[in-house]
């Protein structure tokens, strides 16, 4: 690098400084942003306690992606963990600690907290489809298979019992991971299970995303 002592156009100044306002302005913008989503995460999360059970505690996910994203998982965990001591018998709280191990990529805590719920409760899909996500992290291919299977044996069990559409995501985790291992064939399969079911349930927009991913494995 070459330094001169030569003197620079007011142009070049004005507009370098234009450029470092607009940082700064973009800074401050992303702090305000960040501060507004907690805000209303956590007002989300107060006003849909009554909601957990249904929504599998999804208010309380999101957050926990989010606070991961910040570099704050650790908080995170500590929250979660403190819910699980106010309330042990819910299993929404697990599910909660589950995830916010697994965003800190702390695999082995998460499968732990896995185990302890599943000799709970043994019919929670959520439960099954968060351990296999963890399996598969742990390269224990096998028993994440296992485990996302038991969350849609389930998930159909509800829907037959229902009528309700249920909850598939299980079936998303299996074809990425299909994919990660190189199986192009099955994850052409499961992309197509899932693209037959959004269209049963009218995401026609949604499905267009999955035809993407079937042509990726054709």
């Amino acid at each position: 690098l070459k330094i001169t002592n030569a003197p620079t156009s007011p142009d070049c100044y004005f507009q370098t400084e234009d450029l470092r306002l607009l940082g700064n302005l973009y800074a401050y913008h992303m702090e305000y942003c960040r501060d507004k989503a907690i805000e209303y995460y956590d007002k989300a999360i107060q006003k849909g306690l009554p909601l957990r059970a249904n929504m599998y505690a999804c208010f309380e996910q999101q957050k926990i992606h989010f606070m991961a994203q910040l570099g704050k998982a650790q908080e995170s965990i500590h929250q979660s963990l403190a819910m699980i001591d106010a309330h042990p018998q819910n299993p929404e709280n697990y599910i909660c600690i589950i995830y916010a191990y697994f965003c800190a990529e702390q695999y082995d805590d998460a499968l732990k907290y896995v185990e302890t719920a599943l000799r709970k409760w043994q019919d929670n899909l959520m439960l099954y489809k968060l351990g296999g996500d963890v399996c598969h992290k742990l390269k224990q291919h096998e028993k994440a298979f296992q485990y996302w299977d038991k969350s849609l044996e389930l998930n159909q069990q509800r829907c037959d019992a229902t009528g309700e559409n249920g909850f598939m995501d299980a079936l998303f985790s299996k074809a990425d991971a299909y994919a990660e291992l190189g199986d192009k064939s099955n994850a052409f399969k499961t992309w197509k299970e899932i693209a037959g079911r959004l269209e049963k349930m009218g995401f026609i927009i949604e499905k267009e995303y999955t035809k993407k991913k079937m042509r990726e494995f054709s």
